[in-house]
């Protein structure tokens, strides 16, 4: 999953609520209405790093040790 914002305070949070990762930064890449330019934050979340609400930490560690059955991609 991929995502990337404008650096908002809601969003950013947002994002990490949902376990997202920062992975980088484009500088001066996203313009405001205003015609001022800011920095774009990109997010992602890998397939195995997604853990379903009400999950524990226990299922994660399943998929980490190749426990689960996955769909193939």
């Amino acid at each position: 999953m991929f995502a990337e914002t404008v650096d908002t305070k809601k969003s950013v949070a947002l994002m990490k609520k949902l376990g997202m990762i920062e992975e980088g930064v484009q500088r001066k890449q996203a313009r405001t209405n205003d015609g001022i330019y800011c920095d774009l934050y990109l997010y992602g979340l890998l397939r195995e790093e997604y853990r379903p609400q009400g999950e524990s930490c226990e299922y994660k560690d399943r998929i980490s040790q190749g426990q689960l059955n996955r769909r193939k991609p």
